[in-house]
């Protein structure tokens, strides 16, 4: 018998019929195996449910009486001898990963809940299951992305395209598309090219104070080199590849400090990705974030002024035909201040769009539009004035890559599960039609996507577990080790 307590949580409502019939079966599956408590959690109100937070009140009616939890779908029973509600495992596990009466065997490739085992220890790191799920699934992608927060140890890892947040679309659509296609306009640098930027009244300023660039970039790392990527001419102030071996951002301080990132790139040469460098000098903190994520930063004596940099050209593929680029640019943004993380991820995931974005750029080149010999800036500038990006050769590739999105995904259990009865819940997720969500489904959609995702999941710690509101309305005892307790969610 495991020395540890498990304790199964079940939430339901109205659910009287599968409630015994799940009993039965598991009080045979489970017998003289474990040292197990069962508590069916039953929603009286509000009107809609919200498993998660029944699973939280669960979690804290149990927590001092078990050592180890699994959340579970009353719709599954196991049927094979090696589902495993031991406690003999180091990380999260999904059990459900197999359901017999399903295509595939799950509804949907990213699909993690039915029957879910976590430690305690895990379970109250990512803060529990959010509370703001009604009536429309989500809580389980909350929880998976609050455990790739948190670094919990997630052992699989799985490749997804980078548009997967736009709404009414879930992450997985189809399990063999996990990158996209996507049509790129890029300027190719190689023997010596170069591309400028005329100083004007709109980016005079720029490198001057707090600021962020933005561009999709291929670095040929098969030729060895020390290449401009974008910078302004003096002390050479910007990013640059050095000796082939890492993305270098430098500025200085008026007083000749120099403020560097050395970032070592081996990770994306030969292949596109998306580089931001932020720059804020309220803060004193530069930083570097490669496809949305921040890989290195730097910081500084924010008192101390800069080095004076005003009035200065801007320089892509070389500094003054010196450090010659060898690699592609496409989509270069620039902003005359520091974009939030948030506005940062939101770039990487969707691509720039004025229409849709608050925040403005003050350079914006994509290289599909030319005038004559020239490479037209689209931003909506503050002056009505328009950059000119000058190429002293044309180079333009139009090309389709593919972007990739790798997520930690939680084991998969080795069982197999049957769905208890013909469940309306698990004939909608098989079915789902994308274009047509229902209404309940598309908030709780847009609660993810938009309050969670977008905001870097700085929820987390405050809403969860910690933060569930609930009152025991009864409770009745079904077996000597199985209860169902009925409560009211607030």
């Amino acid at each position: 018998m495991s020395k540890k307590k498990l304790g199964i949580i079940v939430p339901i409502r109205d659910r009287n019929e599968e409630l015994f019939k799940f009993t039965a079966h598991m009080q045979w599956f489970l017998a003289d195996k474990l040292d197990y408590t069962i508590y069916f959690i039953e929603q009286q109100s509000p009107e809609f449910f919200n498993y998660g937070s029944l699973c939280n009140v669960g979690y804290e009616l149990l927590k001092d009486e078990c050592d180890y939890f699994i959340f579970h779908d009353i719709n599954l029973i196991p049927i094979t001898d090696n589902c495993d509600y031991s406690d003999d495992f180091l990380n999260p596990i999904h059990m459900a990963s197999n359901i017999s009466d399903i295509k595939n065997g799950k509804p949907y490739p990213h699909y993690i809940g039915g029957v879910f085992k976590i430690s305690k220890e895990d379970f109250e790191k990512i803060n529990g299951f959010s509370n703001d799920y009604w009536d429309g699934g989500f809580e389980y992608l909350d929880l998976l992305w609050r455990m790739n927060k948190y670094d919990i140890t997630l052992p699989t890892i799985k490749f997804f395209d980078k548009n997967i947040y736009k709404q009414h679309r879930l992450i997985d659509v189809n399990e063999n598309e996990y990158e996209i296609t996507k049509k790129l306009t890029s300027f190719e640098f190689k023997d010596g090219d170069s591309l400028m930027i005329k100083s004007n009244s709109t980016i005079d300023n720029l490198f001057q104070d707090s600021f962020t660039i933005s561009f999709d970039a291929f670095i040929n790392g098969n030729l060895s080199q020390d290449g401009t990527i974008i910078a302004k001419e003096g002390y050479d102030v910007g990013l640059f590849v050095k000796n082939n071996q890492a993305i270098v951002f430098q500025h200085w301080l008026e007083d000749g400090e120099l403020i560097q990132i050395w970032w070592n790139h081996t990770d994306i040469k030969n292949k596109w990705a998306h580089i931001t460098l932020k720059f804020d000098a309220n803060d004193g903190i530069a930083s570097l974030f490669i496809n949305g994520k921040l890989v290195d930063e730097v910081f500084f004596d924010s008192s101390k002024p800069l080095m004076n940099f005003s009035n200065k050209d801007i320089w892509m593929g070389s500094l003054f035909f010196k450090n010659k680029l060898n690699g592609k640019i496409s989509n270069l943004i620039c902003f005359d201040y520091a974009l939030s993380d948030t506005e940062i991820d939101m770039i990487f995931k969707d691509d720039y769009n004025n229409s849709l974005t608050t925040f403005e750029p003050v350079i914006n080149i994509s290289f599909n539009k030319m005038v004559g010999q020239f490479y037209v800036d689209t931003a909506s500038l503050k002056n009505n004035a328009r950059q000119i990006l000058i190429s002293n050769q044309k180079h333009i590739i139009e090309e389709d890559f593919q972007y990739s999105y790798k997520f930690n995904m939680p084991e998969a259990g080795l069982g197999k599960f049957k769905i208890l009865e013909n469940s309306e819940k698990f004939t909608i997720l098989d079915n789902y039609n994308y274009k047509k969500p229902d209404p309940n489904f598309t908030e709780n959609e847009s609660i993810f996507f938009y309050e969670f995702v977008n905001s870097n999941h700085k929820n987390t710690p405050k809403f969860g577990l910690s933060s569930v509101k609930y009152k025991v309305t009864g409770e009745s005892k079904i077996d000597k080790n199985i209860k169902k307790i009925s409560v009211k969610l607030n």
